[in-house]
């Protein structure tokens, strides 16, 4: 069984780019830790 990400890097690596991307688009999206996490502040 190939993955979807082999069948991408050898598709990137055929139109002789690098396997890998070399760009990450990051995610806006940001998640509100707790205090269970222990990254809590008391003020």
């Amino acid at each position: 069984m190939v993955s979807v990400s082999d069948s991408r890097s050898t598709r990137r690596m055929a139109q002789g780019r690098q396997s890998r991307l070399s760009a990450m688009i990051p995610d806006g999206h940001t998640l509100q830790s707790t205090c269970e996490s222990g990254n809590c502040v008391v003020i």
